[in-house]
């Protein structure tokens, strides 16, 4: 009798084991879902946000070269679109800010490399943002050191208005 039910109560830890075992697997496979459904939410929110700054240079194309295709100099400018062409400077800086950084804490979103990428390219078109970077490192050190590893003479020269303090140290 006592070995019926020590086979019995055998049994039943080995199906109680076997049905953790598959609920955990269950628990798995929905994290994963949910960390992946977070992610795409992520990125649609980042595209959001991005395409609402490029719509605004919809309302100023004259603006537009600046941000894509290297531009006139801002001289060219007269003062109420030179305030217009640096205010959409830092909302695309704040954008391409927010992206790297969402990026770096929510991995799932599986486009960290993409995202430096498109970083680096606003980088190396636009001079307004290069600026915006350069006169605020601490508002923006991931693209900080973004610039000042790819483009450290743009950095160091001052050319985007950086001071010397700005050049050394992003803090």
């Amino acid at each position: 009798m006592t070995t019926a039910l020590a086979t019995i109560g055998v049994l039943v830890a080995t199906i109680s084991l076997l049905f953790s075992g598959w609920q955990a697997r269950l628990l798995s496979r929905q994290t994963a879902l949910q960390n992946a459904t977070a992610g795409a939410g992520t990125m649609q929110q980042l595209f959001n946000w991005l395409h609402d700054v490029q719509g605004r240079l919809l309302d100023e194309p004259r603006l537009l070269p600046f941000f894509h295709a290297g531009g006139a100099a801002p001289g060219d400018l007269n003062p109420q679109e030179q305030a217009k062409l640096r205010m959409l400077a830092a909302m695309y800086t704040d954008v391409l800010t927010i992206g790297v950084f969402l990026h770096k804490t929510m991995p799932q979103t599986r486009s960290q490399e993409e995202w430096t990428a498109f970083c680096v390219r606003m980088l190396e078109c636009s001079e307004p943002i290069r600026a915006e970077v350069a006169a605020k490192p601490i508002g923006y050190p991931d693209l900080w050191q973004i610039m000042h590893d790819r483009f450290p003479e743009t950095v160091l020269s001052g050319a985007t208005g950086a001071q010397p303090s700005d050049a050394s140290d992003p803090r």
